[in-house]
This record gives C-alpha cells, sequence and structure tokens, in this order.
C-alpha cells in the first residue's frame, strides 16, 4: 500500500491496518481468477458511461467503489479522490485506482463521501434483507449532498439464464455450470463443477438475488433515499418491461 493511498485508508478507517476479510468460496484462486477474468468490463455504452459517472462528482469531491471488481465503475473517476474494495485480492493485481481489501457488510470507515458506487456485482450476491441494512449504512457515509450509484439486471433479463448449461475445457481441468431461474423467490442459483485430470473435483454453488422495480422503490422509500436518476441505461429511457437493467442514484431526503 503506498504512502499516499496508506493515510488515505487510515483516515477513513481510525486505523493503522491493513483490513482483510474473506469468504469461503474466495479463497479458492482459480475460481476468484476465473470469476474476474470473466467479468465483461461493460455493460452500457462506453462513451456515455463515462461522461454519467463523472458528472456526478465535482472537483475536489471523493468517492468510494464497493466492490470494485474489475473497476468497471471507478476506472472512469481516475482523476478523482477515492477508491476501491473488494473482497479478493485476485480483482486488486492490475488496480486502476488505489484499493483495498474488506467486506462491504463489516465497512470501517469513519469518513465521508460524495459518491458511492454499488454494481450489480455486490447487490446481486446478497440477500434483500443484506442490501437493506447495507444502504441504511451507506447513508451514514454520505456528505449532505452525496449520492449512492446503483445498477443491476431486472428480472426480466436474468430469465434467459433459465435451464442454460455450459462446459468448458481450460488447461488441465473441466468446467461445468449448471444456472436455474427460481420465480417464487426471484433468485438466480448456479452450480459449478471443476474436474482435474487427477480426478479432483472442486464444487461451488452461489444464488444471485434479483429485485422487480416495485420492490427497490419501496425499500428507497423505507430507508428514506430519494430516487434523483431511475432509468434503464444512462439516457433517461425509463425502466418498462422488457428493460434489461436499472440504474440508480440516490440521495438522502
Amino acid at each position: 500500500m503506498s504512502e499516499t493511498l496508506f493515510k488515505f485508508f487510515s483516515e477513513l478507517t481510525g486505523s493503522e491496518t491493513k483490513v482483510d476479510f474473506s469468504n469461503e468460496e474466495w479463497l479458492c484462486d482459480s475460481f476468484s481468477h476465473d470469476f474476474f477474468q470473466g467479468e465483461e468490463p461493460a455493460y452500457f455504452d462506453e462513451e456515455v458511461a463515462p461522461e454519467f459517472l463523472r458528472g456526478l462528482l465535482d472537483p475536489g469531491q471523493r468517492y468510494l467503489d464497493l466492490g470494485c471488481g474489475v473497476f468497471r465503475l471507478s476506472q472512469h473517476l481516475q482523476d478523482f479522490e477515492g477508491f476501491g474494495l473488494d473482497l479478493h485480492h485476485s480483482s486488486l493485481l492490475d488496480p486502476k485506482i488505489p484499493s483495498v481489501v474488506g467486506n462491504v457488510h463489516q465497512l470501517p470507515f469513519q469518513g465521508k463521501f460524495d459518491l458511492i458506487l454499488l454494481g450489480f456485482g455486490q447487490i446481486c450476491l446478497m440477500e434483500k434483507e443484506q442490501l437493506r441494512k447495507l444502504l441504511k449504512r451507506l447513508k451514514k457515509l454520505l456528505n449532505r449532498s452525496g449520492k449512492i450509484y446503483l445498477d443491476l439486471p431486472t428480472i426480466d433479463y436474468i430469465q434467459e439464464y433459465h435451464d442454460f448449461n455450459t462446459w468448458k475445457m481450460e488447461e488441465d481441468q473441466l468446467e461445468i455450470c449448471a444456472r436455474e431461474y427460481d420465480p417464487e423467490d426471484s433468485q438466480f442459483h448456479q452450480k459449478i463443477k471443476i474436474l482435474d485430470k487427477q480426478g479432483q473435483q472442486r464444487n461451488y454453488e452461489f444464488s444471485y438475488q434479483f429485485y422487480s422495480l416495485y420492490e427497490l422503490l419501496e425499500m428507497f422509500r423505507d430507508l428514506r433515499l430519494q430516487v434523483v436518476y431511475g432509468n434503464e441505461d444512462f439516457e433517461e429511457e425509463p425502466i418498462k418491461e422488457g428493460s434489461e437493467w436499472m440504474i440508480f442514484v440516490l440521495q438522502k431526503n
């Protein structure tokens, strides 16, 4: 950690030690490496997205990218002060911004931010009550006019992947993936089985949570978070039936 980043991190956490949290599934380096390498760099217009994100900050303001991953969002904010946080070091091997290892559910920060980025990679990996608690915590980390940015796929989008099975052979291992969407709890289940030439087998199973527009708006209202932007893209196209994505910018009421 550079001296500048160390000072910045210490100021926000009130600590002079690097915080390192881990969940069991991310302790497998090969899995986490494949996860981040396989993540798409962008999901929206690559020319419009940077302009939109930079427009959320004024000169001198600072941001926090929670679950920064491959820096899909914060790579466009390198002219501002801020840093990223992610659970596993595999995402931070080639950092585009100053970054630390940490858990979004155990945020150690004391400082305030003008913008907090929370992309779908984090939102969909937590249960609904976890998201509610996290947003409540993030409100306390915002400056008076601070904003929270969220983006996530719609239920319509994820249904396309129901019962979609794939396999691939890479070097000395076979990876088999099965996916299934459960409409009763709006969860997308993914199972991965990895077999190597020695007959060793590793299994991973994840559930991704998805939300309807209405339950998100109800959650924001209950938390007294005002929606200052809510559309399917960065060009103010309203969210409607068939929309694949939802983008929100929130402020405290």
